[in-house]
């Protein structure tokens, strides 16, 4: 968090920060704010999925010499649930599409 605008700052100003960022930083067509705020939106609920993926399984096998064995349960879990497999570039944030 940016501590001199600080978590009081609202939504639309927000976006506009996150929209002139992206826009001076990234090469492409400029992207709107809705644009980008559902691109997060898409993003937000992959991770939102693998999160309570990896909690599931890694809560209830809870051992730093398994933690492989549980990313892949985890991904077996993900796949099981969302009828797909996770793709590793489906994390990445790819603002071309």
């Amino acid at each position: 968090m940016d501590p001199i605008v600080g978590s009081s700052q609202k939504c639309d100003a927000f976006w506009k920060r996150i929209r002139a960022h992206y826009n001076d930083e990234c090469d492409g067509p400029d992207r709107t704010q809705m644009d980008l705020n559902n691109r997060w939106t898409v993003i937000d609920e992959a991770v939102l999925k693998f999160s309570g993926c990896y909690q599931r399984t890694h809560y209830t096998k809870f051992n730093a010499a398994l933690e492989e064995k549980t990313i892949q349960d985890n991904r077996a879990e993900f796949d099981r649930l969302f009828q797909g497999p996770m793709d590793n570039e489906a994390m990445a944030v790819d603002m071309s599409k």
